[in-house]
């Protein structure tokens, strides 16, 4: 018998839609003919983490704010400001908070690079 090959992916997609500033862009999603199929099935971090699970992935979760303030390096965060990307980082920041990352992995004999990702959930 074969062993299980290694197997990870990673989901990345909008989620939080019920509170006001989820509402605002479903709505704009919505006026340019846009539907996300699974917005309402995964609304948040927990849900996320849940389909992958049931799929018998190790998963994490994190949605794209955290992973800014978690993972980039502070003299990275420095350089970007520099460029002034953004006008308004309040907004960045709201954005960030409704779109996340969902990844998952199995079968595989260490896992500790997948373990050693932060995650919130």
């Amino acid at each position: 018998m074969l062993a299980a090959a290694p197997t990870a992916t990673a989901i990345y997609e909008p989620f939080r839609p019920n509170d006001p500033f989820g509402k605002t862009m479903i709505k704009n999603l919505t006026t340019r003919g846009i539907v996300l199929q699974t917005i309402e099935k995964y609304a948040d971090l927990n849900s996320q983490w849940q389909r992958l699970a049931d799929r018998n992935f190790t998963a994490r979760v994190a949605d794209t704010n955290f992973i800014w303030s978690n993972w980039v390096a502070e003299t990275e965060k420095e350089r970007i400001d520099k460029l002034e990307w953004m006008d308004e980082v309040e907004e960045f920041v709201l954005l960030a908070k409704h779109y996340c990352i969902a990844w998952g992995w199995r079968n595989y004999q260490d896992d500790a690079a997948w373990q050693a990702l932060q995650s919130p959930a």
